[in-house]
């Protein structure tokens, strides 16, 4: 939930690559904007919620549809810092052949009754932490990641935005520019939120990679 002055909104950045801003006392939407790449919808209706396009249904040969199965982001938690009115969400840029062609039924193994498989591009796949304005939509910074992300963001009252990426490294970047500051590597891919504590009046952030958990904090 966003308290932006009088506007009281709730927003989500959702996996099929909308970022949706909704009036929480009216449950009326306010805006409903792309925040990474999307071709499975070209229009809104009357209400501006999008609408999928006839040029993103799925083929027996396979199309490609932006984002992938995967969605542009997924179980990766966002944060808002209402210092900077900005909303942090992990964004993955992977696209995904989906086909009509029937899978055959394998005992044990998933069964969706069709394929996507990972499209056959000659542009690298990536990923970023974006900053959104929620009261515009549009994207005010990203970092960028070497690959696609899995890591949450964390943001705190210091000005710091806390996340991480698939090569290990564990990062702090400015809340209001998006400039790394620091960076720690891991040793394993994060697929975690950080978090932050105090105990006996220290503040520390912690993060889970791998099998372990780092903590840490201002000497």
């Amino acid at each position: 939930m966003l308290d932006l002055g009088e506007k009281r909104w709730v927003a989500q950045a959702n996996r099929n690559g909308f970022f949706y801003v909704v009036d929480r006392s009216k449950g009326k939407l306010v805006l409903a904007n792309p925040f990474g790449k999307v071709t499975w919808s070209d229009s809104k209706d009357a209400d501006g919620r999008p609408v999928a396009s006839s040029q993103s249904h799925p083929t027996p040969e396979g199309r490609q549809v932006c984002p992938g199965a995967a969605g542009t982001t997924n179980w990766e938690s966002p944060t808002f810092d209402p210092q900077t009115n900005l909303f942090y969400v992990t964004s993955r840029e992977q696209c995904d052949m989906f086909s009509t062609a029937p899978q055959p039924y394998e005992a044990g193994h998933a069964y969706y009754g069709s394929a996507y498989f990972p499209s056959d591009t000659s542009e690298p796949f990536w990923g970023a932490l974006r900053a959104l304005d929620p009261a515009t939509g549009q994207m005010k910074w990203e970092f960028r990641h070497a690959s696609p992300s899995w890591a949450g963001a964390l943001s705190t009252a210091g000005g710091l935005v806390f996340t991480g990426d698939s090569e290990g490294n564990f990062i702090a970047l400015d809340a209001a520019t998006g400039k790394a500051l620091w960076h720690f590597q891991t040793g394993a891919a994060i697929y975690a939120a950080p978090i932050a504590f105090a105990l006996d009046g220290k503040q520390y952030v912690a993060i889970a990679a791998g099998s372990a958990l780092y903590a840490f904090a201002l000497p």
